[in-house]
């Protein structure tokens, strides 16, 4: 269910003049009362002579007074409705009863139609009225040819239909000449009775496609001026320069020299980009050898010191014995010189 098919539908209620206001938000809950109130007017506008089983109080009636309508409707129009979509009563039965308000707004717009007198002289109605007559006046020698080719065929087809009849006869058991005559005609009457409601539903939808193709054509003759009268203002569009149109193509001439110098710098700073990006690698691999070679240089300078350093030690232990040895030597001198005395 759309908001498109619940307003067409309300609308098309207010066009048929139901007798009470129907508002969009009927149906967007369940309401089997509302719905069945607008089927059973809907029906009766259609033929009051149909019979209807109004009592809805339980599920069984509603489900009789549904399959009642429903059959009712597809022997007189043609209609078939969904009796379980009907049944719901909500935005599902809008869709069947659209289909039903439509079919009774195009038979009173045809029946407008009809009864409003044209006593104007319409050069394109009687064009239309010789075409028919000229279809017309076809379909009739047709069916004449046809009548005299079964007309020719008549000896043989009558002996079939004796051999049809006491078939039937025997079948049927009907044994009097009379009823079997009665059986007969009301056969063909029930055929008679159903293909006259055939033909008076195809000529009202006849007289609803003339309708209709009558306002088709006033839309295609109304967007195929719209469409000359485009095509003229494109044509002379075509022919007329801008009042800007210099200055555009001169704009687009420096745009075009800016450009190309745009791309003879971008290509020059690229190039220098990489130069550069090179020479900082040189750099950077001269610098990384310089700081190996400077770590070397420490390490030995660090070592010589180191071994110096250990020398002078050497030196200074070697100096102290040397004169720790002088001490002792010069004292026992004393000693023996003082034990002398």
């Amino acid at each position: 269910m759309s908001y498109r098919e619940l307003r067409k539908f309300t609308e098309t209620l207010r066009r048929l003049n139901y007798p009470q206001s129907i508002s969009i938000e009927s149906f967007r809950t369940p309401n089997f009362e509302l719905m069945a109130e607008v089927l059973y007017w809907m029906v009766q506008r259609l033929d009051p002579s149909i019979p209807i089983h109004d009592d809805i109080n339980t599920e069984d009636d509603r489900v009789e007074f549904l399959n009642g309508i429903t059959t009712e409707v597809a022997a007189k129009s043609h209609i078939n409705l969904n009796a379980r979509n009907l049944y719901v009563a909500d935005g599902n039965s809008v869709k069947e009863l659209l289909i039903l308000a439509q079919f009774l707004h195009r038979a009173s717009i045809l029946a407008e139609i009809e009864a409003e007198p044209d006593e104007t002289f319409n050069v394109e109605n009687n064009v239309e009225s010789y075409k028919k007559s000229r279809s017309l006046a076809t379909e009739i020698t047709e069916i004449g040819a046809r009548l005299h080719e079964s007309l020719n065929t008549e000896s043989d087809d009558k002996k079939e239909r004796s051999k049809a009849i006491k078939f039937l006869k025997s079948f049927t058991g009907l044994s009097v000449e009379g009823s079997e005559k009665d059986h007969i005609e009301s056969s063909i009457i029930h055929i008679l009775d159903s293909t006259r409601d055939e033909v008076e539903r195809l000529d009202k939808q006849c007289r609803i496609l003339l309708s209709n193709e009558k306002g088709t054509e006033e839309k295609i003759r109304k967007k195929s001026v719209d469409l000359e009268r485009n095509s003229k203002r494109l044509e002379s569009l075509k022919g007329v320069r801008p009042a800007f149109m210099d200055e555009y193509e001169q704009l687009e001439i420096e745009l075009k020299s800016e450009y190309d110098r745009y791309v003879v710098r971008f290509r020059n700073v690229d190039y220098l980009e990489e130069e550069l990006l090179s020479y900082d690698e040189l750099n950077n691999e001269k610098h990384d050898d310089v700081e190996r070679n400077a770590k070397k240089m420490q390490k030995k300078f660090r070592a010589e010191e180191l071994r110096i350093l250990e020398e002078g030690a050497q030196i200074e232990s070697d100096e102290e014995e040397n004169d720790r040895s002088i001490t002792v030597d010069h004292r026992k001198a004393c000693a023996y010189e003082t034990g002398a005395a």
